[in-house]
């Protein structure tokens, strides 16, 4: 889950600081800019993709940790009714 974390921030940082800096010898007109635009939003959705990744694993740890073996099995069973399932 911290590898998962830790690459994500090492992605988006680097999508957003590192292609960010060659924005500066693109001129802001032209298919190279847009190729670099696009190149430096995926990098930035790959690396909050890896953000939200490792959040839902650390999520599903502490539910199965903090709730009874029949509620983990049934959220198992049916993940889409995760935050209904932790009201009842």
């Amino acid at each position: 889950m911290i590898k998962k974390l830790l690459l994500g921030l090492v992605i988006f940082v680097g999508a957003a600081c590192g292609v960010e800096i060659f924005s500066n010898f693109v001129p802001h007109a032209g298919k190279f800019y847009v190729l670099e635009v696009c190149i430096e939003e995926l990098g930035e959705m790959a690396g909050e993709t890896f953000f939200i990744w490792a959040g839902y694993e650390l999520l599903q740890s502490y539910v199965s940790h903090c709730v009874s073996p029949e509620t983990s099995r049934r959220l198992a069973r049916n993940r889409s009714r995760l935050f209904m399932c932790l009201t009842d």
